[in-house]
C-alpha cells in the first residue's frame, strides 16, 4: 500500500478547506482506525486506499477477539451478523455492530463498534464509525458516515456521477477536486437524514447537519445548518 507519510503537523499547514477535513468532520476516530486517518486530511483520500489498509489491520487483529469466518472477513465474537446477510471481502466489523437481515457488505468496508447495517441495506467501499446507523433500505457507497449518525428509510448515497467524470465537491462558491471517480458523502458526527433524501456524489455534511426528507442534496452543508426539500440551507441550534 502506498503510504503518505506527511505528518499531521505539515497537513494542518496546508489544508485549504477546513470544514472539509477529517479532523473536523469526525471528533472520535476508533484505535484501528486512527493510523488511518492520521495520514490522510480528506475522507475521498481515505476511501481511496481503504481496501489495502482493512487487509492489512486484518492480519493482525487478535484471534481473542475476532474471527477470520471467510478469507479476508473479520468479525469481532461480540458482533452480531445475521445467516442471511452477504459479507464480502476485505471487511471487518467491531465489536457490539450488527449486520441485519439481507444486508449485503460488500468490496472494502469497516464497521466500527455499535454500528448497524439493517434489513436489506447495501454498503459498499465505506466506513461507519461509532454507533453510525444504516438501519433501512439504504444504498451507501464510497462514503464516510460520522459517529451517530442515522440514515432514515429510503436514503440514498450515490457514488458515481452520470457523465462519469471525476467528483467535484461544491464549496463556497467554487468547486473542490477529489481525483476520485467515486465518492458517495462524507457525514460528520452526528448527522441525520430524513427518510427519502438523496445525496448526490461528492455530498459533505458536517456535524449535527440534517437533511430533510425527500431532499436532494449536493455539495456541502455546513455543521449545525439544515438543507430543507427545496435546497436552501438553514442554520440551527441543537441547544
Amino acid at each position: 500500500m502506498s503510504v503518505d507519510l506527511t505528518t499531521r503537523s505539515d497537513k494542518e499547514s496546508k489544508v485549504l478547506y477546513p470544514e472539509l477535513t477529517n479532523a473536523t468532520l469526525f471528533a472520535t476516530i476508533p484505535q484501528n482506525l486512527r493510523a488511518l486517518f492520521d495520514r490522510y486530511t480528506y475522507p475521498w483520500e481515505i476511501l481511496s486506499v481503504l481496501g489495502d489498509y482493512i487487509r492489512e489491520l486484518g492480519a493482525s487483529l487478535p484471534r481473542s477477539e475476532y474471527e477470520e469466518i471467510a478469507p479476508g472477513i473479520w468479525v469481532a465474537h461480540s458482533a452480531a451478523i445475521h445467516p442471511t446477510a452477504e459479507l464480502t471481502a476485505p471487511t471487518i466489523v467491531e465489536p457490539g455492530a450488527a449486520v441485519q437481515r439481507n444486508a449485503y457488505v460488500r468490496d472494502r468496508v469497516y464497521l466500527a463498534a455499535e454500528s448497524v447495517v439493517g434489513h436489506l441495506c447495501e454498503v459498499k467501499n465505506c466506513i461507519l464509525l461509532n454507533q453510525a446507523h444504516v438501519a433501512h433500505y439504504n444504498y451507501v457507497g464510497d462514503s464516510i458516515v460520522g459517529n451517530r449518525s442515522h440514515l432514515g428509510a429510503g436514503v440514498i448515497l450515490s457514488n458515481l456521477r452520470s457523465d462519469r467524470r471525476l467528483i467535484e465537491i461544491r464549496y463556497k462558491g467554487g468547486r473542490v477536486p477529489t481525483g476520485v471517480l467515486k465518492m458517495g458523502a462524507a457525514l460528520g458526527d452526528d448527522t441525520e437524514l430524513g427518510c427519502g433524501a438523496v445525496l448526490n456524489p461528492g455530498t459533505v455534511i458536517g456535524q449535527r447537519g440534517v437533511v430533510r426528507p425527500l431532499a436532494s442534496v449536493i455539495g456541502f452543508v455546513p455543521s449545525r445548518h439544515i438543507y430543507n426539500k427545496d435546497g436552501s440551507v438553514t442554520p440551527y441550534s441543537s441547544e
